[in-house]
């Protein structure tokens, strides 16, 4: 991949973040490609959602076909990246002690990005849940089971058929179904699925005094 910088012509832009709360499970919507829809606690309302835009626990997103939505979180830099028909629900917690992350998914293929620092991070569906601390992994459900192709790190996956437990390392695959759980090594193909595709180089800026940061984005082109 070869990205080509463009200055003051539209191709680039620097842009200073405003100060984030000082909220440690804020999650920020940092991309939006196509006509994400979310959903409150009545799924009978939908509105559109932009980018800074802040989703409260508990909301649901709707991916159309070709869309894409990332969701970053703060100051940990947890991020979530939906792709194209994926329907998912969001959930965090800011004060309870256990630290809960959870991303629901009804159907669709996620990528997610647990750093070292962050809490855990549950993804789970009707087949089975994964949990994963310091890992990049994708997971792909179709309601019938899921699959997760793990790029870095370990996490833990659980089948809810077989109640069986197991671990999937990095480049290793796994898939989830009524059968049990089968773990196997993952294609080149299939781990190059396993990236974040957002067009955003960002870089931040931590005030240990203020406990604030501010964010120097700089948007790029893709050339492939």
């Amino acid at each position: 991949m070869k990205y080509s910088w463009v200055l003051l012509c539209g191709m680039l832009s620097l842009t200073w973040g405003k100060p984030a709360p000082r909220e440690p499970y804020m999650a920020v919507v940092r991309q939006v490609l196509g006509g994400v829809q979310t959903f409150g606690r009545d799924t009978t309302l939908a509105s559109g959602i932009k980018i800074g835009d802040l989703p409260p626990s508990g909301q649901t997103f709707e991916i159309p076909e070709n869309g894409q939505l990332v969701i970053r979180f703060h100051p940990d830099y947890m991020r979530i990246e939906a792709r194209s028909k994926t329907r998912f629900l969001l959930g965090y917690s800011s004060m309870d002690s256990t630290r809960v992350r959870t991303v629901h998914m009804e159907k669709g293929q996620m990528v997610l990005g647990v750093p070292k620092r962050s809490p855990p991070l549950q993804a789970e569906d009707a087949s089975c849940w994964v949990r994963a601390k310091d890992a990049r992994y994708a997971m792909n459900t179709d309601g019938a089971g899921s699959t997760v192709i793990v790029l870095e790190g370990v996490v833990e996956m659980h089948n809810r058929a077989k109640d069986i437990t197991e671990f999937v390392h990095h480049g290793q695959k796994a898939v989830s179904d009524a059968t049990g759980l089968r773990i196997s090594d993952a294609a080149a193909n299939e781990l190059a699925q396993v990236g974040l595709g957002q067009n955003i180089l960002e870089v931040d800026f931590w005030n240990p005094s203020t406990e604030e940061f501010s964010t120097l984005e700089v948007e790029y082109e893709n050339n492939f």
